[in-house]
């Protein structure tokens, strides 16, 4: 088969020249890249530190729309208890773990599989929202803290009745999963 396409070099859609020069651009615009967002960055830092944007930043305290349990366990044993927990409920999957903001912070991506039909017969522009288990673990004054989107985001940000079906089916299991990783 190779040698079928060597011999007919207008078969191959890119050429080991056109190769290279696709490579230059490609690191080209790399660069250009970097260049854009480090200088992005310096401006709003340089703004921050003379005061033009503001004097104090700090963040918002935390409304209805999460569900905050300070845990006794760090980070990595809480990812394991997640997982665990996923793992032996047969209506749940685990899809992610990963770490943000320099591993500060543990992401973790669940979902509760009966809520899919409800969620997708909402329109399929929700899907946007999946997974509906959004957890994050972090550590905060010396106290590790799991925080989880309240699954009533999905019916503030998309009112529908199908929606408010899956809130109201998802909750419990919800909390059901949170009262067995927590204790």
């Amino acid at each position: 088969m190779a040698d079928k396409f060597a011999r007919e070099p207008s078969r191959c859609l890119v050429r080991p020249r056109d190769t290279r020069l696709l490579f230059v651009a490609g690191s080209l615009y790399k660069i250009m890249r970097l260049q854009h967002e480090k200088a992005l960055y310096e401006s709003s830092s340089g703004a921050l530190a003379s005061g033009l944007v503001g004097a104090q930043v700090s963040a918002a305290e935390p409304n209805e729309m999460f569900i905050i349990h300070d845990v006794a366990d760090p980070p990595e044993v809480m990812v394991e208890k997640i997982k665990d927990y996923v793992l032996w409920h047969e209506d749940w999957i685990f899809l992610a773990d990963f770490g943000l903001k320099g591993g500060e912070v543990t992401a973790v991506k669940i979902c509760y599989l009966p809520l899919g039909s409800h969620i997708f017969a909402a329109g399929m522009h929700v899907a946007a929202m999946m997974p509906c288990g959004h957890i994050a673990l972090y550590e905060e004054d010396g106290t590790t803290r799991l925080s989880m989107l309240n699954l009533e985001f999905m019916t503030a940000l998309n009112p529908d009745p199908n929606l408010e079906k899956a809130v109201e089916i998802g909750t419990p299991a919800f909390e059901s999963m949170l009262e067995e990783v927590l204790n």
